[in-house]
């Protein structure tokens, strides 16, 4: 019984754990790679709808993130519980 418990707890743990370095490497990458800020890029708009498009793409960049970050912590919750 307790070996039927185990597997899925370990496979869920798994993924999870590959989620997490999927997510850390993204973060990573964007520290290292970004060359602006995002006030620069804002900033360096050369018009108001080109600024507004900018401002559009950063807010959907954070939304994903955010929604990944929520779900790994929303998997490592479920996972202490048990």
């Amino acid at each position: 019984m307790v070996r039927g418990i185990e597997v899925p707890l370990v496979r869920k743990q798994a993924a999870m754990d590959e989620r997490s370095a999927v997510y850390g490497t993204r973060l990573r990458a964007i520290y290292k790679f970004t060359r602006t800020s995002p006030l620069e890029e804002i900033l360096s708009s050369r018009s108001f709808g080109e600024m507004l498009k900018r401002v559009t793409m950063l807010q959907a960049v954070a939304r994903v993130d955010n929604r990944l970050l929520v779900e790994l912590r929303n998997e490592r919750d479920a996972l202490r519980a048990t």
